[in-house]
């Protein structure tokens, strides 16, 4: 004789069955969709960077960051990572949030791009210096009081950034209200040390005031190889190969310092030894670790 099922086995057999059917339907969506991107959009790189700007100062769920497998990783540990380490997929919602990373082997360029981004949420983070009264004709003191603190800021090996910008405020302050100096007044230290304030400056004043250096630069006043290197640094804060092979970069897969990337690396020499830079070979042997 046909025996019914009990109440109890047959509500557990539907529950098992539901659990399964579940089960098989999200393993399908995953399956299909393993980085969550389906119904998100692939950003290009300048995209990335303006909405990493506009929602600088807002309050937005970090994103879900993954391998190309489509493993999730920690927030904790992605800011644990060297930005540079890996190559970058944005995917964005429809309001323009970023809402998955996918993380890959990087490619030249988008080690480029990451630099990029990184020197822009910087310029982003930046406070304007206020000016300050300034008397033009004592100003050759005054930067002599600037090298001396800048110098011993930096000596110490833990640079005061309160000092850094008391030295920034003053440097800016000179050039909005008294132009740029000359070696005649205030000599070769004093040129000297406005070109150094704003070589570590962030890339807003080396961009807004590179054409001061460049007529000094002319009149005789400042090297060619300091010119030479605010434009590389200018390049790599735009994340454009450099020119003269000045800025180098730390490699942490290599665990070696290595050239910035260059436009036309083989006429490279050449272009150094126009501005009274030693051959790269040269520059970069101070920098080889010892055996």
């Amino acid at each position: 004789m046909y025996k019914t099922q009990e109440p109890n086995t047959m509500l557990k057999n539907k529950t098992t069955t539901l659990l399964l059917s579940l089960f098989l339907f999200f393993t399908s969506c995953n399956l299909s969709d393993p980085h969550g991107i389906k119904k998100l959009v692939k950003l290009d790189q300048e995209d990335v960077i303006e909405i990493t700007l506009n929602n600088f100062d807002k309050e937005t769920k970090p994103p879900i960051y993954r391998y190309k497998s489509g493993e999730v990783i920690s927030l904790d540990k992605i800011k644990k990572t060297d930005p540079l380490e890996w190559g970058y997929d944005y995917y964005a919602s429809s309001n323009h949030e970023i809402k998955v990373v996918i993380l890959r082997k990087p490619t030249h360029e988008d080690t480029l791009f990451q630099r990029r981004l990184i020197a822009a949420i910087k310029e982003r983070k930046r406070t304007d210096v206020e000016l300050v009264d300034i008397d033009c004709d004592k100003i050759d003191k005054m930067l002599a009081h600037i090298r001396f603190m800048d110098q011993e800021n930096r000596s110490s090996g833990m640079v005061n950034e309160n000092i850094e910008l008391e030295n920034l405020t003053k440097v800016v302050s000179i050039l909005e209200i008294c132009g740029m100096p000359t070696v005649e007044e205030v000599g070769n230290n004093g040129i000297n040390t406005v070109w150094i304030i704003i070589q570590h400056a962030g890339p807003h004043y080396r961009s807004k005031y590179f054409h001061l250096f460049e007529d000094a630069t002319e009149r005789g006043d400042l090297q060619p190889y300091k010119l030479a290197m605010m434009e590389d640094m200018i390049f790599l804060d735009s994340g454009k190969p450099q020119k003269y092979g000045s800025q180098i970069v730390f490699n942490s897969k290599t665990g070696e310092m290595e050239i910035y990337s260059l436009q036309d690396p083989a006429n490279v020499n050449h272009r150094r030894a126009q501005v009274g830079l030693e051959p790269i070979e040269d520059y970069m042997g101070q920098f080889e670790s010892e055996e």
